[in-house]
């Protein structure tokens, strides 16, 4: 992997990680949270991705109207400039950025398509059992994505990649640009033994239409570090590979 984890894109095209150098600062040299976590906003925002503010220690939304029902007049503040400006100037300052997944607005470029899908793998939380049974000897999501690759007989699915402050990873996938919209999914729901899609297995939550994941360059108070990408500053999310999309869209039914 990348050893640099925080690279700024340059190409037009780029997806950012916008944990840039900010003017305003603490006096003992750590940059000013609000300016940090507003420039993440607005760095996403401008490419196209509608950001929700999330909390900073339980990750969770802090404003509504987003979710898979939700009309196009409840989604359009969450893709605008000047709302996410004040947002996260007032209100919503220091706040966690979250990208709405299965989401694009205008600004967006060509190549994200109908929006993304982000397969989030985990690490165990404390205290957990390890999974048993087809799972033994996973010991994190990362490990569950990889036996399914073997099990498909792929290769590792490279595309646009952000390692989180726990030490789990964010793969970014593109929708689909046919058929229904990937949804969401966690890895405790459903059967663990034989998964029903958009469920893969344990340690493996999928954010699709209606949900979101924390942005790149987004600081963890919880932790004391940012969710830094690891992919290479021209990697964009590319298209779901075949047998992960057979994994999470359900198979169609018969012809009558």
């Amino acid at each position: 992997m990348n050893e640099n984890a925080q690279i700024s894109a340059t190409a037009a095209t780029a997806l950012p990680t916008p944990r840039q150098r900010h003017q305003g600062s603490h006096l003992d040299g750590r940059p000013n949270a609000t300016e940090a976590q507003r420039a993440v906003a607005l760095t996403w925002v401008s490419r196209g991705i509608p950001v929700v503010p999330c909390g900073r220690t339980d990750k969770a939304a802090m404003a509504a109207g987003f979710g898979k029902n939700a009309s196009a007049e409840q989604l359009e503040r969450f893709g605008d400039v000047e709302w996410v400006g004040r947002a996260w100037s007032t209100k919503y300052a220091r706040a966690h950025v979250g990208l709405l997944t299965g989401r694009v607005t205008q600004a967006a470029p060509a190549e994200l398509g109908r929006g993304l899908v982000v397969i989030d793998l985990d690490m165990p939380k404390t205290g957990a059992d390890l999974p048993t049974g087809r799972w033994a000897g996973c010991a994190g999501g990362t490990d569950v994505l990889e036996l399914l690759m073997r099990e498909a007989g792929a290769d590792w699915p490279d595309t646009y990649t952000v390692l989180t402050p726990s030490g789990g990873m964010h793969l970014y996938y593109r929708q689909p640009e046919d058929g229904p919209l990937i949804g969401c999914a966690t890895g405790a729901g459903g059967d663990l033994e034989n998964p029903r899609p958009p469920h893969i297995g344990p340690m493996v939550d999928v954010r699709g239409i209606g949900g979101y994941v924390i942005a790149a360059g987004s600081h963890s108070a919880a932790q004391g570090r940012p969710y830094a990408r690891e992919s290479p500053p021209d990697l964009l999310p590319q298209p779901l590979p075949a047998w992960l999309l057979e994994l999470l869209r359900p198979a169609a039914a018969p012809a009558p």
